[in-house]
């Protein structure tokens, strides 16, 4: 977005970046994050740079229903190959997940249904995204999934779904960006129920400390109401 907006490109600004750090004689290491990235040749292109971490913007495949579009919800659930409908079902209805973490988690039906019709697009796009670019790097690229932008906040249940498939399909995630409940907007602190957010975060960190990644805050900064949640919950990561 903001190479868009500014008519740079990739290497520009990985060119200023690795000047500005021979100008500092700085002399440990640094990283470069293709942030963001929704379509293939952008991956591609940041990769070819160089770029040593990618974050990949799920959004576009990202499904939003209102609680009253159950029709839509549905259809688009009924819109997935059957043999994978079939998996899911088999693999999430009426099964408990007790995680390393202490924490157990139940899909019903309903909520298996809502979280495919919701994400799975998402998810079948970052396994093929991952197979494709970061696996035959071979470990030399830290790898995000971002479900952040989204109408959806992403409750811990939605998390693991999407978590549980990404590592069962082979995918090494370095971190996940859900978006936590609440707003989130540049500049200003955090809008929305504390008490919420610290109940959800609690779980959304152990279900990353359970399948091994770090929690990604997107657009974190002024956020002065949640950073002791944050700080306490994540362990100083």
């Amino acid at each position: 977005r903001e190479l868009n907006l500014t008519g740079r490109d990739y290497g520009q600004v990985l060119a200023d970046a690795v000047w500005a750090v021979f100008q500092e004689d700085y002399r440990l290491g640094f990283g470069a994050d293709g942030d963001h990235l929704k379509a293939l040749d952008d991956i591609k292109m940041a990769l070819d740079y160089g770029y040593t971490m990618i974050t990949l913007d799920c959004s576009e495949h990202i499904k939003n229903f209102s609680s009253e579009q159950n029709a839509e919800l549905e259809e688009t659930y009924r819109s997935l190959a059957e043999e994978e409908r079939v998996k899911l079902e088999k693999q999430f209805i009426g099964k408990t997940f007790n995680l390393k973490t202490g924490l157990r988690l139940t899909f019903t039906p309903e909520a298996l249904k809502r979280n495919a019709a919701i994400y799975q697009q998402a998810i079948n796009f970052a396994i093929m995204v991952f197979n494709q670019f970061i696996k035959p790097l071979q470990g030399k690229v830290d790898f995000e999934v971002s479900i952040d932008e989204t109408a959806t906040p992403t409750d811990p249940l939605s998390h693991f779904f999407v978590a549980e498939q990404l590592i069962e399909a082979g995918v090494k995630i370095n971190s996940m960006a859900p978006r936590f409940c609440g707003e989130f907007q540049k500049g200003i602190n955090y809008i929305g129920d504390l008490k919420q957010f610290e109940a959800e975060y609690v779980e959304h960190t152990k279900i990353a400390e359970h399948f091994g990644y770090k929690l990604s805050i997107h657009s974190g900064s002024d956020k002065f109401a949640v950073f002791p949640v944050i700080g306490r919950e994540s362990k100083g990561h």
